[in-house]
């Protein structure tokens, strides 16, 4: 088979520009979301940490868990 990039073989995937720039999409889309959920985490446990000590036990959380889940970095879940 004869393609825009040349012979290619049985079972040879063919790439062509439109392609790579979707993939390249793609892989900007999952870094952007990537941030955003990271940001999004940070901002939540510093909204924890917040908190006084009678709202964490109305939702079952202790002080120390509250420290342990605010020292974790941003890329951790």
């Amino acid at each position: 088979m004869i393609s825009t990039l040349g012979i290619i073989g049985a079972g040879e995937r063919v790439l062509d520009r439109r392609t790579r720039h979707y993939t390249g999409l793609a892989v900007l889309r999952r870094a952007a979301d990537a941030v955003l959920a990271s940001s999004e985490r940070r901002r939540q446990r510093h909204a924890l940490a917040a908190l006084d000590d009678h709202l964490l036990r109305d939702i079952g959380l202790t002080r120390s868990a509250i420290r342990m889940e605010v020292s974790k970095p941003f890329w951790r879940a």
